[in-house]
């Protein structure tokens, strides 16, 4: 693929863990809440990642959700990319390989308007997710 060019899909895995490589320096470190971190890509659906991620949100329930989002998180769990030590609140990771390998291909894939953009989001989720190194 062509630097610069675009997957001809772009789903919901590639923007969370997108978000999640550009939140930290070194070894991602979060606190997952499901109503949480919907709310917070409901917050960004206007953004260009997000809307190119084709993430739909319903509101029937008490916070606006999107299976979408379910689904992507779950794939990143299942393949150990992102894993857990316990409960929703507690501490959640991604793999440091997994962010290597990712940072490394992202690059190759996105404009560097669009690599602005995941940086962007990336800092918001900082702030309310506890990312650490």
């Amino acid at each position: 693929m062509e630097s610069g060019t675009r997957p001809e899909l772009f789903v919901a895995d590639d923007l969370i863990l997108g978000v999640l490589a550009y939140s930290s320096q070194a070894n991602v470190l979060f606190r997952h809440n499901r109503k949480a971190f919907h709310e917070f890509f409901y917050a960004h659906r206007e953004n260009s990642l997000v809307r190119k991620a084709r993430i739909i949100f319903r509101q029937r329930g008490l916070f606006p959700e999107s299976p979408q989002l379910d689904q992507a998180y779950s794939n990143l769990k299942s393949c150990e990319i992102v894993y857990s030590y316990g409960n929703s609140f507690n501490p959640n990771e991604l793999s440091a390989q997994a962010r290597t390998d990712f940072l490394a291909d992202i690059r190759k894939i996105f404009s560097s308007e669009e690599l602005e953009e995941f940086r962007r989001i990336a800092r918001d989720f900082q702030g309310q997710f506890g990312v650490s190194t």
